[in-house]
């Protein structure tokens, strides 16, 4: 059973600022951040190590991925629709649709010294 962490306002709002693609980070870099909540950067840096701190960074970038879903899925059966094999293959193992195939091709030789029939059994 994992133990539930609480983080601070200060925390949050870093957290936040993580989960946020790059290129939507307000303020751009992690100094200036630590400048606008008042906290040392290498404090930023520390709260990183914080025990479940990485994990509500993912969490947080999760819920973020979650409201942009539609668009993706859009954007995703756009480029299968015209043509392109790898997003007809990603939308296939979405729905269930893919099922990788493996060959396996086995030349027994008469005479060959390995396992004994009861062998192969077990």
């Amino acid at each position: 059973m994992s133990e539930k962490v609480t983080f601070t306002v200060k925390q949050i709002r870093f957290i936040e600022w993580l989960a946020a693609a790059k290129a939507d980070r307000r303020p751009k870099t992690q100094i200036d951040l630590a400048k606008e909540i008042g906290v040392n950067d290498k404090t930023l840096t520390r709260w990183k190590k914080l025990p479940g701190f990485r994990d509500a960074v993912t969490a947080r970038a999760r819920e973020l991925l979650g409201d942009d879903l539609p668009q993706i899925y859009d954007a995703l059966r756009k480029e299968a629709i015209a043509g392109s094999y790898k997003h007809i293959e990603l939308s296939f193992k979405l729905t269930g649709e893919f099922v990788e195939r493996h060959d396996i091709n086995l030349n027994v030789q008469k005479g060959y010294v390995g396992f004994t029939p009861d062998e192969w059994r077990d």
